[in-house]
C-alpha cells in the first residue's frame, strides 16, 4: 500500500512528477494531459471526427490467454474521416490570397500602397475568423497557425496583422462554467502576469491545471488572445498549487440580486441553513469519510446596481462588483471559499466555479479563494429520484464546490459493438450518473468516484488497496466509513495506475441504487479509467466511467447497469489486465479475481489531421497544417514519425517547422506547417496534395488530401 500523504507532501510529489515526466506538451513529454487533447480532438473537440476500429497491428510481447466471458479484442481509435469547418476553410484562402497579393509585390510597375492595404483587409478578416475559430474548434484553428518563418515574408507593417509568436510566463486562472439545462460546460483560462490578464485557448482539451498554477507557454499571439499549439515546448509547467480538501473550509456566502430581481426566494437566515446546515453539508460529511466540513458566514441581499440581461443574455455577478457591494461590512481575507447565490428568472438554475484557489485583488492586498456561482432558479425542485430529500440547490451547489476543490466532470467512456474500451467510442459530458460530477438530473448515486477521492486525500493507505499482483481481492461498500473502500490496479510496468475500481452499496446518498434497474450495479464491480498513466494526484483530474455491460450500438444510453457482474470478466490487453470473475458480492463484501499479463503492443496507424486547401492562381504559394497522433496501445515504445508531401510535378513545397517527432504511444501528439508553391506554368484546374505520416517503427503511415483548385 502507498503511504498517505499531506497536502504539502501531495503538491511536492505532483511537482516532481512535472518536472521529470510531465512538463512539455508536444512530442514524448507530455504524459499529465496529452490523452484529453486526444479525447477531445479525436471525440470531442472536432465534430467532423467519427472513431472506427483499426484492426490492423503487430504484436510484440507475449499474448494474454483468452478468458471466458467479456473480454477486450485490442483494438483502437482513429478517424474515419475529418469534415473541414468553412472558417477553417476560408481562413486558409484569405492566407493564401494574402500570400499571391505579397507575390505581386515583387513585380515592377505596380501600386504597393493598394495591394497593402488589401491584403491588410484581408488578414484583418483572418485574424477575426482565427480568434473565433480558436474558441470554438482550437484544434482546427491550430492547423492554419502561420509560423516565423512564413510570416517573414510579409512586408513589415503587414506582418503586424498576421499572429506573432509568443513567450510568456505567469499564473493560470481557470473559471467553469456549467450548462446543465444543455448538457454543456466551457472551461475559460487565462494567463495572469503582473496587473496583465490574457485568455489563453489550447489546442484540443486544455492540460488539466487548477487556479494558481504557474506556467511558462510559447504560443501565438493574436491581439489579445494567446493561442498555444501542438508544438514540443509550448507549455512548462513551474509549480501547481496544493490541494485544499481537508478539515474546515471558512467560507463565505453572499446573495445577490439584480436591479430587475424579483422578492427574494427566501431570507438570508433560511439561506444559512440551506447552504451550512442542509443536505450538501451532509453529503460532503459522508463522501468524505468524515474529512471536510463547510463553516461559515451568510450575508445580504445584496442588489447589484443593473439589470440581469446584459447584450442579451443573463452576465452573473462578477466578483469585482460584489467586493464592491460587500466590503464595507464583510472581511473577505477572513474565508477560504466563496459562494455566490444569484436569483433572477431568466438566469436559469446552473452554475460555474473557479476551479481551485485563485489570486482576487481586495483593499488589503491579494488574497486566494476559491468562488462557486449558484443559481437559484428551481433551487427547492427535486432532482433525480432519490430516496432522500434532494432539491436542485443541494445538487448545484455540491457540484460546483466539486469544481472548487479542484476536479472535473464525471464523464464515461461509452462504446459501441458490445466494447467497453476499445472501438468505436465517445468521452459524454457529465455522463458518470453514479457520481455528484456528472449530470445530476439522472444520478442513480452522489458519491465522488473513488479517483476523485484519492486526489482529495479522502482515503488512506488503508482503505485504498494498491493492486500490483494476480491475486484474489476484496473490497468493502464504498460508502461505508471504515474498511477496504477502493482499489487501484497498478501494474509494474506502468507509472501510475489506469483503472480504479469501487463496490457500491445502496447506502446513504448512494441508497438510489436500491432501485430497479440500477440495483443490478449493488452485485458488481463500478470500474473507471483514468487514461494514459495520468498523475494519481491531481495532475489529470477527469475520470471515464467504463461499461461492464456494454449494448451492441453506442446510443449513449443503458447505463443503469454499468457494473462487471457475477460470472464475468473483464481483459485490458493493452495492459495486460484482466478483472472478473467476481466471486461473491454480499452486504458486507465483494470478493474477485485479478490477473496480470505481459501487456501487448500494437503498433496502428497514425492519426493525421490537416489543414483545408485553397483556390490558387499558377506561381502563388499556400499554407499548410498537420497533426499527428500516435494511437499505439499504451506498453509499446515511442515512434519516431516523418511527415512527407506528395505532390504533383512540378510543384515545391517546403516545412517552416520540424517534420519528424518522437511521440509517446495512446495520443500524444506532434505537429508542424508547411508551404506548397503551384508553378508557374500550371493549368486550371483541381490538383491533389498528399500528407503522409509514418512511423519508423512499423511502417505504417497514413494519408490525407488537400484539394487546390488553380484557376
Amino acid at each position: 500500500m502507498e503511504q498517505s500523504l499531506n497536502n504539502q507532501q501531495r503538491a511536492n510529489r505532483i511537482f516532481a512528477a512535472l518536472k521529470k515526466d510531465y512538463t512539455l506538451i508536444g512530442a514524448h513529454r507530455i504524459k499529465g494531459w496529452h490523452i484529453w487533447l486526444s479525447v477531445g480532438v479525436l471525440v470531442g473537440a472536432v465534430g467532423g471526427i467519427s472513431l472506427v476500429a483499426n484492426r490492423s497491428g503487430e504484436f510484440e510481447a507475449g499474448r494474454a490467454a483468452e478468458e471466458n466471458g467479456y473480454s477486450e479484442e485490442l483494438i483502437f481509435a482513429r478517424p474515419e474521416f475529418y469534415t473541414e469547418t468553412e472558417d477553417g476553410k476560408r481562413i486558409e484562402q484569405l492566407f493564401s490570397t494574402a500570400l499571391q497579393l505579397n507575390a505581386e509585390l515583387r513585380r515592377e510597375n505596380v501600386d504597393r500602397a493598394a495591394i497593402i492595404r488589401q491584403m491588410k483587409n484581408i488578414l484583418r478578416e483572418r485574424t477575426i475568423l482565427l480568434k473565433e475559430l480558436a474558441i470554438k474548434n482550437s484544434p482546427v484553428a491550430s492547423l492554419s497557425l502561420v509560423p516565423a518563418t512564413m510570416r517573414s515574408q510579409f512586408p513589415p507593417d503587414v506582418q503586424a496583422m498576421v499572429e506573432q509568436e509568443a513567450q510568456e510566463e505567469g499564473t493560470v486562472e481557470v473559471l467553469h462554467e456549467d450548462d446543465f439545462q444543455n448538457r454543456s460546460s466551457k472551461d475559460f483560462y487565462s494567463l495572469r502576469a503582473g496587473k496583465r490578464v490574457q485568455p489563453l485557448t489550447f489546442a484540443g482539451v486544455p492540460p488539466s491545471l487548477s487556479s494558481g498554477s504557474r506556467v511558462r507557454v510559447r504560443g501565438f499571439q493574436i491581439d489579445h488572445h494567446l493561442i498555444i499549439p501542438l508544438q514540443e515546448g509550448a507549455l512548462q509547467i513551474l509549480s501547481i498549487p496544493p490541494l485544499d480538501a481537508i478539515g474546515e473550509q471558512k467560507t463565505l456566502a453572499v446573495l445577490v440580486n439584480f436591479s430587475d430581481s424579483p422578492a427574494p426566494p427566501f431570507s438570508r437566515e433560511e439561506a444559512h441553513k440551506l447552504v451550512f446546515e442542509g443536505q450538501m453539508q451532509a453529503f460532503y460529511r459522508e463522501t468524505s469519510h468524515g474529512k471536510i466540513s463547510w463553516k461559515g458566514t451568510t450575508i445580504g441581499w445584496h442588489t447589484l446596481p443593473r439589470p440581469a440581461m446584459v447584450e442579451g443574455g443573463c452576465k452573473r455577478p462578477q466578483f469585482d462588483e460584489v467586493y464592491q457591494m460587500i466590503k464595507g461590512g464583510t472581511d473577505v481575507s477572513q474565508y477560504d471559499r466563496l459562494i455566490i447565490l444569484y436569483d433572477h428568472p431568466l438566469c436559469g438554475g446552473g452554475g460555474g466555479a473557479t476551479r481551485g484557489k485563485e489570486e482576487v485583488v481586495l483593499d488589503s492586498g491579494p488574497h486566494k479563494i476559491s468562488i462557486a456561482f449558484v443559481g437559484l432558479l428551481y433551487f427547492s425542485s427535486p432532482i433525480g429520484k432519490h430516496p432522500f430529500t434532494w432539491t436542485n440547490l443541494d445538487e448545484v451547489l455540491s457540484h460546483e464546490l466539486g469544481h472548487a476543490l479542484g476536479v472535473g466532470h464525471a464523464n464515461t467512456w461509452d462504446c459501441a459493438k458490445k466494447r467497453a474500451l476499445y472501438g468505436r467510442c465517445q468521452s459524454i459530458e457529465y455522463g458518470n450518473y453514479y457520481d455528484i460530477m456528472g449530470y445530476g438530473g439522472y444520478t442513480f448515486s452522489l458519491h465522488f468516484n473513488a479517483f476523485y477521492k484519492e486526489v482529495f486525500g479522502w482515503v488512506s493507505d488503508a482503505s485504498l488497496n494498491v493492486i500490483r499482483e494476480t491475486g484474489v481481492y476484496r473490497l468493502n461498500p464504498f460508502e461505508n466509513a471504515s474498511g477496504v473502500l477502493a482499489a487501484k490496479i497498478h501494474p509494474p510496468f506502468l507509472e501510475n495506475a489506469p483503472l480504479y475500481l469501487e463496490y457500491r452499496q445502496a447506502l446513504g446518498f448512494d441508497a438510489n441504487l436500491g432501485k430497479e434497474p440500477q440495483a443490478a450495479n449493488t452485485r458488481g464491480l463500478m470500474v473507471n479509467w483514468i487514461p494514459s498513466l495520468a498523475s494519481p494526484l491531481g495532475l489529470i483530474e477527469r475520470s471515464l466511467l467504463l461499461d461492464m455491460s456494454p449494448g451492441d450500438i453506442s446510443n449513449f444510453s443503458g447505463w443503469d447497469k454499468a457494473a462487471l457482474l457475477p460470472g464475468k470478466t473483464f481483459r485490458d490487453p493493452g495492459r495486460g489486465i484482466t478483472i472478473g470473475p467476481v466471486v461473491e458480492a454480499n452486504d458486507k463484501e465483494i470478493v474477485f479475481h485479478v490477473k496480470m499479463v505481459p501487456p501487448r503492443c500494437v503498433r496502428n496507424n497514425p492519426v493525421l489531421m490537416t489543414s483545408s486547401g485553397a483556390t490558387v492562381t499558377p506561381g502563388a504559394s499556400a499554407h499548410f497544417g498537420v497533426n499527428v497522433f500516435d494511437f499505439d496501445s499504451p506498453t509499446c515504445s515511442p515512434s519516431n514519425f516523418t511527415v512527407s508531401v506528395i505532390a504533383p510535378p512540378g510543384w515545391s513545397h517546403s516545412f517552416s517547422a520540424p517534420n519528424t517527432f518522437l511521440l509517446e504511444p495512446e495520443g500524444t501528439y506532434g505537429s508542424t506547417y508547411g508551404e506548397i508553391t503551384v508553378p508557374g506554368n500550371a493549368s486550371p484546374g483541381t490538383y491533389k496534395v498528399i500528407i503522409r505520416a509514418t512511423s519508423a517503427q512499423s511502417g505504417k503511415s497514413t494519408d490525407r488530401e488537400i484539394i487546390f483548385t488553380i484557376l
